[in-house]
Formats: structure tokens, C-alpha cells, sequence
């Protein structure tokens, strides 16, 4: 029996089974927000993630790899201008 409103058990396809249905290729899913395929989206939160937690550390006063290593001893080699 099945309430209205809701589907059976029968149509509930996964998203991994619409993907091969309608041959959403790779390229396509990038392009897509709904019909991505797992590791897609696992990809794209790692990124977001990424981004976050970059923004955080800056946040919180951090600083930039590039601006450390800028001024760090090994690279302005003070001892040869001495």
C-alpha cells in the first residue's frame, strides 16, 4: 500500500542508477549540482573544506606560507652580505 504523495519502493531509483539511465558522462556532472556521482561530490566539499579552513586560519592571524618563507633566514641569507 502506498500513501499518496509518495512513491514505492519500486521507483526509488539511487543516483548512481539515474547517472547510467540517462549516460550523464563525467564532464557533464562537473557542470551539474543534483545528478553527481559520489566521488564528484566528494571532491567538491574536500575543496569547499579547503577553502574554509584556509579562511579560518587567516582568521585567526595566521600567516601565508609564501610570506614566512619570504622572510626567512634561509632565503634572505643575511650572513652573505655580511
Amino acid at each position: 500500500m502506498v500513501k499518496s504523495g509518495s512513491c514505492s519502493w519500486r521507483y526509488a531509483y539511487s543516483i548512481d542508477r539515474i547517472i547510467e539511465k540517462l549516460a550523464i558522462t563525467e564532464y557533464e556532472m562537473k557542470h551539474l549540482d543534483c545528478l553527481v556521482s559520489k566521488s564528484i561530490k566528494k571532491e567538491r566539499r574536500k575543496q569547499s573544506d579547503r577553502v574554509y579552513q584556509a579562511k579560518k586560519r587567516r582568521n585567526a592571524g595566521s600567516l601565508r606560507r609564501e610570506h614566512y618563507e619570504g622572510e626567512a633566514l634561509s632565503t634572505t641569507k643575511p650572513w652573505e652580505k655580511l
